[in-house]
């Protein structure tokens, strides 16, 4: 074997060259290029150049890349010697995607995804792809990652992930490599980026290359978009709900690229509301390149985003509702990465994160206003180096994450947080990883090694994958690995008040929660036009927090419960220019057990079955019609059961008194009604004074199905059976159907 490699040594040649884009020359990032008959090949790096070593003969080279036509060429190699070699590769526009969110637009870039990392259940959205995916009013690129088969959407107004059995807070948001706390505007509608400055959104689910650590569940990778080559280039669009922008310009050795977009009353707009509507939302960020040598840059990204919602009645006194929260986020990034060699970066960012929430009354005097206060500073340095040599690769970095987190409530029971909290953390951590191939097998092993300085504990996560070809156009991937976090969410899943997240420190006291977990996805084509994906996974979860204050609300009211999540997804996905679409099945069960009394429960976003499906039919390059349906099976609740008469805050009266009645719960559960809904879309593009304008319809809830948000007490009938006392809520929209118009315009 070491004979071999030695010759193979001796006599190849490197390949190596640009991948750029057709027309614009722009370079192509990430691109792979592989030689067919040897069935190996290596990515470019951030600015488009590879290098390949090759055997002497004349090979069939394949370039693929997300978002472009796959190109095929043929190239004589000599024995030895450098040869180099440029492609360029044509775009593939998508106008109108909105239900694919699965690895890429095209039967291409399915294959580059697979050559460019062994992981089971990665998902790629490209920012053709992100624009369109199905949102509320305007693209979303949370909303379009609801769609993929393992991930639960609670309800029409919740964008929160829920992925492969696991909550809310076990997902990790990192844009430009730092991280955006609770990403959402409108109370969790939406998301918070602009899907016009996001390139690119990387999804892993369940299981986790070594190079990630702090979250059990998924990790969210999104890349801004980069400046333009030269001149100036504008995107801009309007919705019923917000207005956007994006202008991407050049600069001297390097680029840049500033967005915005804002809901219209923050804009100024507050007529066409009465003059008075309660909520407004807004978010910024842009990206500067510098060029400092071929094969070496600097980036420096920003991101600010704000929520604001306030609700008053009275004028002696003032019965008021209010909420808001801001993300702050900032990072530099030096990377150098040449065609031959070790790959090497260094970045450093910060976060910060603020969110309040105030209910009550305020009047000359008297101030009794259930409030609480949550302040999330962190930041963190990464060294990180990476080399891929004749089919095999290998990474490797350190880093070190810190911050504090202060939680302030009001003494008012029955607010939404009691008490005052400080904690800080630090974890200084190391991994590895290597892409190595065992006769037909590519081996993925990885380790990552973190030590809790406040805890004083070290701790070993590690992480593999597997990917075997079954048939030449089947493959069979298997991942399995463990994952530990100490930042969590306080989450009420019995009485659910609105407003912000909430974040804490798990207490020094307390375990970080952990979780071990496999997955295997089988995945293959049928013909050039369909493709298939089979998976399953199996996660058994340990130390999640669970808060159930049905008194008093203070963080003692944590518990630690464990808990196992099984399910299966199935998916079928036809490719096409003029018709394409996709059907998905998942099958899902997520189960807990109390800590405190032993109790076996249902997790609140346990949806045993979802299934969601679109047709895309594009009868001209210029016009797109699409649909979509969604169903699930109904998710578990506490019934309310009756009341008890204690102290507590009435908003109402905005006083602590007497005599007011608590909700007491339930601990059998029961489940909401199935949920449903049906869209339709269309959009036309045409030119317009050498602008690109795309106005677009879309029709939401075309069945008029009213999805329960939550149950209330009350109701007719005085049979206190656990039934006839709740009556559902649903959204005060759709009213019943929503029409949402906008305008796209790319200049």
């Amino acid at each position: 074997m070491l004979s071999a490699l030695l010759l193979f040594a001796l006599q190849s040649a490197t390949l190596q060259g640009t991948v750029r884009a057709e027309g614009s020359g722009a370079p192509v990032p990430h691109a792979v290029v592989r030689v067919v008959e040897l069935g190996r090949g290596a990515p470019a790096n951030a600015g488009g150049q590879y290098s390949l070593a090759v055997p002497e003969g004349r090979w069939k080279l394949r370039v693929q890349a997300l978002g472009y036509d796959a190109y095929e060429a043929s190239v004589q190699v000599p024995a030895s010697g450098t040869v180099r070699f440029d492609f360029e590769l044509t775009p593939v526009p998508v106008r109108l995607q909105p239900l694919s969110v699965e690895a890429g637009g095209s039967r291409s870039a399915l294959r580059a995804l697979q050559e460019r990392e062994v992981t089971p259940g990665i998902v790629t959205l490209s920012q053709a792809e992100i624009r369109s995916a199905p949102a509320l009013g305007e693209p979303d690129v949370v909303r379009a990652l609801q769609s993929v088969p393992g991930v639960v959407a609670l309800n029409d107004v919740n964008a929160q992930l829920h992925v492969r059995g696991g909550g809310p807070d076990q997902n990790i948001f990192l844009l430009d490599g730092a991280r955006v706390y609770a990403p959402y505007h409108l109370f969790g509608i939406v998301g918070v980026f602009n899907a016009d400055a996001v390139a690119s959104a990387e999804f892993y689910r369940g299981s986790l290359p070594a190079r990630f650590g702090g979250a059990l569940s998924s990790v969210i990778q999104l890349e801004q978009r980069e400046g333009a080559d030269r001149g100036l280039e504008g995107d801009a669009g309007v919705s019923l709900l917000s207005a956007r922008g994006v202008v991407r310009g050049a600069l001297p050795g390097g680029r840049w690229m500033l967005a915005g977009r804002s809901s219209y009353p923050y804009a100024g707009n507050y007529a066409f509301f009465g003059g008075n509507f309660p909520y407004s939302f807004h978010d910024f960020q842009g990206r500067v390149t510098l060029d400092s040598r071929p094969g070496s840059s600097m980036q420096g990204s920003f991101f600010s985003s704000a929520d604001d919602f306030a609700i008053g009645q009275g004028e002696s006194e003032l019965q008021e509702l209010r909420s808001r929260w801001r993300n702050h986020v900032g990072s530099v990034r030096w990377v150098r990465d040449p065609a031959r060699g070790w790959s090497t970066s260094a970045s450093a960012w910060a976060s910060g994160y603020a969110g309040d929430m105030a209910v009550g009354v305020t009047a000359p005097g008297r101030v009794e206003t259930a409030t609480v206060e949550n302040r999330v500073v962190s930041g963190g340095l990464r060294l990180d180096a990476a080399r891929g040599v004749a089919g095999r690769s290998y990474r490797m970095g350190v880093e070190v994450e810190g911050g504090s987190v202060a939680l302030d409530g009001s003494p008012f029971p029955g607010g939404y947080f009691q008490g005052h909290e400080r904690a800080t953390y630090l974890r200084t951590a190391g991994y590895g990883e290597a892409d190595l191939r065992v006769g037909a097998v590519r081996l993925s092993p990885g380790l990552r090694v973190s030590l809790d300085a406040h805890r004083g504990e070290l701790f070993a996560e590690p992480r593999i994958s597997a990917r075997y070809p079954i048939a030449e156009n089947t493959t069979f991937t298997l991942g399995a690995g463990r994952s530990q976090q100490v930042l969590s969410t306080l989450r009420d899943d019995r009485q659910v008040l609105p407003g912000t997240v909430l974040w804490f420190v798990h207490p020094d006291s307390a375990p970080a929660s952990r979780t071990d977990g496999a997955s295997a996805t089988v995945d293959g084509w049928l013909g050039r036009a369909w493709s298939y994906s089979v998976g399953a996974y199996a996660r058994r979860f340990q130390d999640v927090a669970s808060w159930t204050p049905e008194g008093s609300r203070e963080l003692s009211r944590l518990a630690w419960d464990d808990g196992s999540a099984q399910g299966g997804e199935l998916s079928v996905r036809r490719h096409g220019r003029v018709l394409s679409g996709w059907a998905a099945y998942g099958l899902g069960r997520v189960r807990m057990t109390s800590s405190e009394t032993g109790a076996r429960y249902d997790a609140s976003w346990d949806r045993r079955h979802a299934v969601d499906a679109a047709v895309i039919f594009r009868p001209r390059p210029a016009l797109t019609f699409s649909t979509q349906g969604s169903y699930g099976s109904g998710m578990p609740f506490w019934p309310w059961v009756g009341n008890v008469v204690a102290e507590r805050l009435s908003p109402l009266i905005g006083r602590t008194a007497e005599g007011i009645e608590a909700p007491i719960y339930g601990d059998q559960q029961m489940r909401f009604p199935a949920y449903f809904r049906m869209d339709v879309a269309a959009r036309y593009g045409f030119g317009f004074r050498g602008a690109e304008l795309q106005p677009n319809l879309t029709l939401r809830n075309l069945t008029m199905r009213r999805n329960v948000l939550y149950y209330s007490a009350g109701g007719a009938g005085n049979h206190r059976d656990g039934r006839s006392v709740l009556y559902p809520a649903a959204p005060p929209f759709p009213l019943p159907m929503a029409v949402s118009i906008g305008l796209d315009v790319r200049l």
